[in-house]
């Protein structure tokens, strides 16, 4: 078996050959990755704002919705003969406005 000679110009040539192959490698995956990076960001961007406006949608439907119950509540709390009702409601309907309005703020602070 004999051994391969090889002389210091042939190595750093090689060493030098490797290095720009791997260096146009990288290069080129950075040009590929970059790429498809800028579009994710972007798509992910747009998700978050579609679903910004669907949780506001959401929690104003939940607003409207409530206060229209809520409202039905007192109007039958105050239409009935005893006090204790009325007052039982309108304790009712207070407790509930309040945690909603927290709860909602809440939210939408977090949707922010």
């Amino acid at each position: 078996m004999t051994a391969q000679k090889t002389t210091p110009n042939t190595e750093a040539t090689a060493a030098a050959t490797a290095t720009a192959a791997a260096a146009d490698g990288v290069a080129a995956f950075a040009k590929i990755a970059g790429g498809n990076a800028d579009r994710i960001v972007a798509l992910n961007e747009a998700v978050v704002e579609a679903a910004k406006r669907t949780g506001t949608i959401t929690l104003d439907a939940y607003e409207s919705g409530l206060a229209d119950l809520l409202a039905i509540e007192e109007r039958i709390g105050a239409a009935t003969r005893l006090d204790w009702v009325g007052t039982l409601t309108k304790a009712h309907t207070s407790y509930v406005k309040d945690f909603s309005s927290a709860a909602t703020a809440l939210a939408r602070e977090a949707m922010k």
